[in-house]
């Protein structure tokens, strides 16, 4: 197994040799069924040129490895397929569950936001109210204007970020 520059994994089915090595009938026999039909007419030196030349590369990408890989590594490790398809299910789980946590953790945040401003408004309405009452008629004003301004502010910024 190798690894490139992205993280994708790769197999290499035969091995690399050098012109003075025999490659054993195995080797012939990893070849697709109608390369290996083709190479075993050939002599030994011819089809030690030519399966050095046909290389497999396989690449994986996501959790799991394609079956012929699951099936290699049942016969290397024991179980070795359950156990990687149980890797997988356990990090599938693990991350939907923290996914499901960051969204209840965003919608919990909006509510706590929304509640504080709804008290803040509710304050500074009373705070007028109180000041209107006591006979600051500009001091009232401007606390119920800038409350006003403020709130429809935030309520037309979200509009707009909706819009893009």
């Amino acid at each position: 197994m190798t690894e490139n520059n992205n993280g994708e994994t790769g197999s290499s089915q035969l091995p690399a040799n050098s012109d003075s090595e025999q490659l054993p009938i195995e080797v012939v026999q990893e070849l697709p069924p109608e390369a290996a039909r083709i190479v075993e007419r050939l002599s030994e030196p011819e089809q030690a040129v030519i399966v050095r030349a046909f290389r497999e590369i396989t690449v994986h990408q996501g959790p799991l490895p394609d079956p012929d890989s699951l099936e290699r590594y049942n016969r290397t490790i024991t179980d070795g397929a359950n156990r990687i398809m149980t890797m997988a299910e356990e990090q599938a789980k693990h991350r939907q569950a923290m996914e499901a946590l960051m969204v209840n953790s965003a919608v919990d945040a909006k509510k706590r936001g929304q509640h504080m401003a709804f008290g803040l408004v509710l304050f500074l309405s009373l705070l007028g109210a109180y000041l209107g009452a006591g006979g600051h008629d500009w001091l009232a004003g401007t606390v119920f204007t800038s409350t006003i301004i403020a709130v429809v502010t935030v309520f037309l910024g979200k509009k707009r970020k909706e819009v893009r």
